[in-house]
């Protein structure tokens, strides 16, 4: 990859793709780079990677996404069925420490604000190199899975792969076909049937499950308005084959020798929980049972999710842990060098740093947006499970909103006993602002149960 910044010229050849990139700190542009990719022909005419475009290829994402980064498929053979997943690798086009990088690098993530995405990669270079488009070729790291009657792997692969995405769907289009199964039409219905095998076979191997619904306040066209997202098939379709992608690929760099960022959850007791609990008062008791997850270069089990090693790889544009993955992943596919364990664990460091910032940031925008549209609707009374005082002298308390689907952190004035799975009733008095985000203050107006 070469790069010329001194005169803002742009590097042209018949089988090189050029990008504009204006690098910005706080707001105000300070440079100008010419970035141009690898040679596409070189991946055209190497061995190294497998053409895919004969498989139907699904794409299955909310209206509003920006970064398509992941298809699925499915191969039919005579005496077999095959799952593909396949993920956009910015790794076949950008290397480590290149601008690119290094601005991915520095934005660690993508962030989601109510009003707002901030990418990760520079947006052109996102709609022009990285998204997996409609009817287009376009170039992924994939994994074959062939899986047994039970769901476990009876033989898998990994490839670079090229890809021809048919079938841009949203996750409601997706609930439809599935739901349908038409027969022109039933590849999805057999992906939906082959990965549910898979979920079951996590399921016996202990993994769990966050159930129910979630509220998202965002702010649309100037005005908050508030989505409901549950776990519908095609939902569960799509987490089911990134879970699967990420197993493969770990499972892929023990076999090879390969340091990568693995995933690990140590294993913890689990409190034996009462179904017929609220789904949001299960949910809490599980949180608070399971040890916290880590990064590794040494494999490890994840125990929540029930699998003996994982990474984190199907967000390569969205998440730089992730592009460090397919750095790995794609440079031993091409024989190249990949980074040593030292740097990797530099480069670890740096972006539990960076992730933390990005947390806050989006945890901060979030309870903003939560606090403002609880305000507009203040004169509602809302119905909350109580999950447990932050500050009992300062009356800060974490409650389930039943009206709208998340946790919130409420000043609740009462005189009464409130404890956890308590069912009460909340009603806004004021608000005020501190220095990091809108404080609410309710009058609880009823316990029940």
């Amino acid at each position: 990859m070469s790069f010329n910044d001194s005169n803002n010229s742009i590097i042209t050849s018949s089988n090189l793709k050029h990008f504009d990139i204006y690098q910005t700190v706080d707001n105000k542009q300070i440079t100008k780079t010419c970035v141009t990719s690898y040679k596409i022909g070189l991946l055209e005419e190497c061995q190294f990677y497998r053409d895919l475009t004969h498989l139907k290829t699904y794409t299955i994402d909310d209206i509003d996404t920006i970064e398509v980064d992941d298809a699925i498929s499915i191969e039919r053979n005579e005496d077999s069925l095959k799952v593909w997943v396949h993920i956009s690798s910015p790794s076949l086009f950008i290397e480590l420490n290149d601008p690119l990088d290094q601005i991915a690098r520095r934005n660690a993530a993508t962030i989601y604000l109510g009003e707002e995405t901030v990418t990760m990669f520079p947006s052109n270079i996102i709609d022009e190199l990285l998204t997996i488009k409609a009817n287009k070729s376009n170039f992924c790291l994939s994994c074959c899975v062939e899986l047994n009657i039970d769901g476990s792997i009876a033989s898998s692969e990994v490839y670079i792969s090229k890809i021809c995405n048919n079938y841009k769907l949203t996750y409601e289009d997706a609930d439809e076909l599935i739901e349908l199964a038409p027969k022109e039409e039933e590849d999805l219905s057999l992906l939906h049937i082959l990965l549910d095998k898979r979920r079951r076979w996590r399921l016996n191997n202990g993994s769990l499950s966050i159930e129910g619904i979630e509220g998202r306040v965002k702010l649309l066209n100037n005005k908050l308005s508030i989505s409901f997202y549950e776990k519908t098939p095609s939902r569960v379709l799509i987490e089911e084959a990134m879970l699967l992608m990420g197993h493969v690929i770990s499972l892929y760099s023990i076999d090879h020798n390969i340091n990568i960022p693995f995933r690990c959850q140590d294993s913890s007791t689990i409190p034996t929980l009462d179904y017929n609990l609220h789904y949001s008062l299960r949910n809490n008791l599980l949180r608070k049972s399971l040890c916290r997850s880590y990064i590794s270069q040494i494999p490890s089990i994840h125990f929540s999710l029930g699998l003996s090693c994982y990474v984190q790889c199907t967000s390569p544009i969205r998440r730089y842990i992730d592009l460090l993955t397919h750095y790995q992943i794609t440079n031993k596919i091409l024989k190249k060098d990949l980074i040593s364990r030292e740097l990797m664990d530099q480069l670890i460091c740096s972006f539990k740093s960076n992730q933390i910032q990005v947390n806050e940031k989006m945890k901060d925008n979030k309870t903003k947006w939560l606090a403002n549209y609880l305000l507009i609707n203040k004169a509602e009374i809302i119905q909350c499970y109580f999950l447990r005082w932050l500050s009992y002298k300062r009356s800060s308390a974490l409650v389930f909103v039943i009206n709208y689907s998340f946790e919130f952190v409420f000043c609740i004035h009462t005189n009464s006993n409130i404890n956890f799975g308590d069912k009460i009733t909340l009603k806004i008095l004021n608000s005020g602002e501190d220095e990091e985000h809108s404080k609410i203050f309710v009058q609880a107006l009823m316990l029940g149960t």
